[in-house]
């Protein structure tokens, strides 16, 4: 007989309240709602006041939010807009039309980046190692007119992976080449 009135006593309380019962809980909102000023401005200005008195004896520590300064978000935009990061798409109808900070609309070429945000974060962070600025902020400030390489076309795309492939060759082969000469003296 204990145990199922301690099972209907668990069954019945809401989670998170002091109160044994809804029925308690129902009883105490209805006093107050009865003592409450029958003025609803009054009620509302008496309900933020009651508020601020009993829940701002919390000695928690409020987060302040971070915010990016100018200083910061220039360098952002500098670092999207640097030629080893991107490349400009070479067509007259690339153009985007962007809006400026004095409401003034801008005919920007657009451009395509050459590599992924993540790993442009990377290297954001090696360059401007002082700088600290989350992955989230890095995506949100990318200039309007400079494309993530996951929105290029295909052709783009190509060429892109096309220049990264012949950066590639090139070095091996001054590498290589080097090497061939120094074993091949003897020939």
């Amino acid at each position: 007989m204990q145990a199922t009135r301690k099972l209907r006593k668990e069954q019945f309380k809401p989670s998170g309240t002091r109160y044994n019962s809804p029925h308690t809980l129902g009883k105490t909102v209805a006093k107050v709602k009865r003592n409450l000023p029958t003025s609803p401005t009054k009620a509302v200005e008496f309900a933020a006041e009651f508020q601020a008195t009993v829940f701002d004896k919390n000695d928690a520590l409020k987060v302040v939010p971070r915010k990016l300064m100018d200083e910061g978000k220039k360098q952002i935009y500098d670092f999207y807009d640097r030629g080893d990061i991107n490349r400009q798409m070479p067509g007259i109808n690339d153009v985007k039309t962007v809006k400026s900070n004095m409401g003034v609309k801008l005919r920007i070429q657009k451009r395509i980046m050459i590599m992924n945000i993540p790993e442009a974060f990377e290297i954001f962070k090696e360059t401007y190692h002082e700088t600290f600025v989350g992955k989230t902020v890095f995506y949100k400030e990318r200039p309007a007119h400079i494309l993530p390489i996951n929105d290029t076309p295909q052709k783009d795309f190509a060429y892109v992976q096309l220049t990264q492939t012949t950066l590639i060759f090139f070095s091996l082969f001054r590498n290589m080449r080097q090497t061939f000469q120094k074993y091949t003296k003897n020939f």
